[in-house]
């Protein structure tokens, strides 16, 4: 595992990731049994186009992704507190020295890794109500699950986060089958993402 420890969403962050899968847009590239998306080949594009321009096509942030990150700290606390543990906050994690793909966990433990979802109202009380389904609901499977393949940890917290609401903490354990089909999948997307920008390159 490589750690990059520059700020989330700061320039060098941006740098660090354009062009590469990560895992917050896995579910782009597999579908939650394994099978391929229907996104994989414009996801595939847009990181080809990154590539080639050296510039981000993703940086774009609406009200409520905005509004998400601003709580992340609040939530980070609050499992700071719960758990009496320190969470380390970085960048850029890659697997390997390839850097094929990555991911940006909201924290990182010991032995575990932290994800923290700020949904809006309707959302979050529909994980309350149904926690066996918080991670489908939030659509993280993709991303929980890569962010284990490629830290290499065997569970993943996870926090669904809405302020003056009960939060819900899980313990997200590793899928070594889903995991599995997830390496095959994405050695063969990086595979034909290099092809891909190889061949439009001899366009120029």
């Amino acid at each position: 595992m490589i750690i990059l420890e520059d700020a989330q969403y700061s320039e060098a962050w941006w740098s660090s990731r354009l062009g590469l899968p990560t895992a917050s847009k896995f579910s782009d590239i597999v579908k939650t049994n394994g099978e391929p998306s229907d996104s994989a080949q414009k996801y595939m594009y847009r990181l080809a186009t990154e590539q080639i321009t050296q510039m981000p096509t993703d940086s774009y942030q609406n009200a409520a992704m905005e509004r998400g990150h601003e709580m992340e700290d609040h939530a980070r606390t609050l499992f700071e507190m719960r758990y009496n543990v320190d969470v380390r906050q970085v960048g850029l994690v890659f697997r390997d020295e390839q850097r094929k793909y990555a991911c940006s966990p909201d924290g990182l433990l010991i032995n575990a890794g932290l994800e923290i979802f700020c949904p809006e109202s309707p959302n979050h009380v529909a994980c309350l109500l149904n926690p066996d389904k918080a991670v489908a609901n939030a659509k993280k499977f993709q991303q929980i699950q890569g962010s284990m393949l490629i830290s290499g940890f065997d569970k993943w917290h996870f926090v669904v986060y809405y302020p003056g609401m009960p939060a819900l903490f899980q313990v997200i354990n590793r899928d070594d089958v889903f995991c599995s089909k997830l390496e095959k999948a994405l050695d063969a997307f990086a595979l034909e993402l290099a092809m891909t920008v190889k061949k439009i390159k001899t366009m120029e």
